[in-house]
């Protein structure tokens, strides 16, 4: 086979993988979403709602860029992968720590006791899935079957989840347990995929470029966070316009940052 017809064939391959795998979660989410609203009911689906998009400002505090960075150097040095992942998951696991104490000072001060709940809860569940997550270095080490296969089994996992255990606003809490009760089990499926491609590893401390990095991003995400601290709920107009110059900030300091050696 020339290799002009092998490289057609491995993109025709990507492209049928990562497209069909889209295709199945839109088609899956079309089917979840409704139920969810449907049987928790608006006054409850808006405090999920709430909590989701609370944590999801959390978690750049808990993953400053640090993945993007490991995906970048995975792909170009794969001799070095083992030491760059090492380095990451041990940053991430610190400061998932740290979030996960705000997380319960920020539960503490919830006046709604099923908001709280669903904040501790899925606010400790969402790190334990992000921090186990493989996608970055599945896409990393060009295994994207296995990234497609992945993802359509843990969304079907979720579907069924779903559809099996919530019947009513009561039954909330299994929202996010079927999260994690499914995105886990493939988590570890991935990692098994990527101690098979990963060349040996050698012990050593994190780097200091893997430091500045976390550094300079959690300045960016704690002042990002403040603006949203001033109103929760309803943010006004200018707030929303400091907000949305934070989140440029910080998605322009991952594409210009100086860490790529």
């Amino acid at each position: 086979m020339s290799p002009t017809r092998s490289t057609w064939l491995k993109y025709g391959g990507f492209v049928g993988s990562v497209g069909s795998a889209r295709v199945v979660g839109v088609l899956l989410t079309a089917i979840t979403f409704p139920i969810i609203v449907r049987r928790l009911g608006v006054e409850m689906y808006g405090v999920w709602s709430y909590v989701i998009a609370l944590l999801s400002f959390l978690d750049l505090l808990a993953n400053p860029g640090l993945t993007s960075h490991a995906q970048q150097q995975v792909a170009a040095r794969r001799a070095a992968a083992a030491e760059v992942v090492s380095d990451v998951l041990v940053l991430r696991a610190f400061l998932s720590v740290f979030v996960i104490g705000l997380i319960f000072v920020l539960a503490a001060f919830e006046v709604r006791s099923d908001a709280a709940r669903l904040l501790r809860f899925y606010g400790i569940s969402i790190l334990l899935i992000n921090l186990t997550g493989t996608e970055y270095l599945l896409s990393s080490l060009e295994l994207f079957h296995v990234r497609s296969l992945l993802s359509v089994t843990q969304q079907a996992l979720y579907t069924v989840g779903i559809v099996l255990t919530v019947h009513s606003p009561k039954d909330y809490m299994w929202v996010p347990a079927s999260i994690l009760i499914s995105a886990l089990p493939t988590n570890l499926c991935g990692w098994i995929f990527v101690y098979r491609e990963r060349p040996a590893a050698s012990a050593r401390t994190a780097h200091p470029a893997l430091v500045a990095f976390a550094c300079a991003k959690w300045t960016l995400c704690i002042g990002y966070l403040h603006v949203l601290a001033l109103s929760p709920h309803r943010p006004s107009g200018r707030k929303v316009v400091l907000g949305g110059t934070c989140s440029r900030l910080i998605r322009r300091g991952y594409t210009n940052s100086g860490f790529r050696a």
